[in-house]
């Protein structure tokens, strides 16, 4: 009897086990099918952002210099707005990791983008162009993080998502922007900045509206900014890393912030 009660238990257990990976694999089909096109208005979500950066970062030195600045007021200025861009960068991703929530922040920060560009033309203070170039930089230049760990966080979830693509979509956005705004700039000037700024990112709302948020973490408290130093602080690779990362960054700012000097003076 013992030995039919162990046969018994043996071939339930197997039943048991088909019985939950068919479940499973059901769940897995029903949940790909809600999220195969999830990539698709991620791309367009990358585009817009690229987008946005070309026209409010890419075009920033040009409209420095039609605001009367030399190539050492153009300096300090993108130095300064760099500087803010790094400080900025912990806060929004600490913000963002205890919020949960990056469609509001995403929004938020480019959407003033317009506003900042807009007050840039209206005023006439050196002080007050270098203050709104950082906040360019504390804005929407910060957030480029945002929109890849969103990515990656959904990738991790299980969502349909190829990031390479969608990313790859930002870049040719970028470079797309960057010919079509300057031939646009060639012909009406910077002032047309601020409502190419706010008609994108009345595409960018539109389009965040088909994502999700990315699922709320496992741990109850996510780490703080203090916490990540510390953590990363002690990694030698990873601060190899970040130094290698810093001296390529700043050779290749120097390149992109003093090469439209270069071109306006040929």
């Amino acid at each position: 009897m013992q030995c039919f009660a162990g046969i018994r238990r043996y071939f339930s257990s197997i039943a048991l086990g088909v019985s939950v990976y068919y479940n499973t694999q059901a769940e897995r089909r029903e949940r790909n099918v809600a999220m195969k096109k999830l990539s698709l208005p991620f791309s367009l979500l990358q585009a817009v952002y690229w987008a946005m950066s070309a026209v409010a970062v890419a075009f920033m030195v040009p409209m420095l210099r039609l605001k009367g600045f030399g190539e050492s007021e153009i300096g300090v200025a993108m130095a300064i707005t760099a500087v803010a861009a790094m400080i900025a960068q912990p806060l929004w991703g600490a913000l963002c990791d205890r919020l949960n929530r990056m469609k509001p922040i995403l929004l938020l920060g480019c959407g003033v983008s317009g506003l900042i560009y807009w007050l840039i033309l209206k005023t006439d203070s050196p002080l007050a162009v270098v203050a709104l170039s950082a906040a360019i930089g504390a804005t929407i230049q910060s957030l480029q993080t945002v929109t890849d760990s969103w990515s990656t966080k959904l990738s991790y979830a299980g969502y349909r998502l190829n990031y390479g693509f969608t990313r790859s979509m930002g870049s040719l956005a970028y470079a797309v922007t960057s010919l079509l705004f300057g031939a646009v700039v060639a012909k009406m000037g910077l002032r047309i900045s601020p409502l190419v700024l706010l008609a994108l990112a009345l595409f960018m709302f539109l389009i965040v509206l088909r994502l999700p948020d990315p699922p709320a973490p496992e741990q109850e408290h996510p780490f703080s900014i203090r916490d990540a130093i510390r953590s990363l602080g002690g990694n030698a690779p990873f601060l190899v890393l970040v130094l290698c990362f810093f001296l390529v960054t700043v050779t290749s700012t120097s390149f992109i912030t003093f090469y439209p000097v270069f071109l306006n003076e040929l």
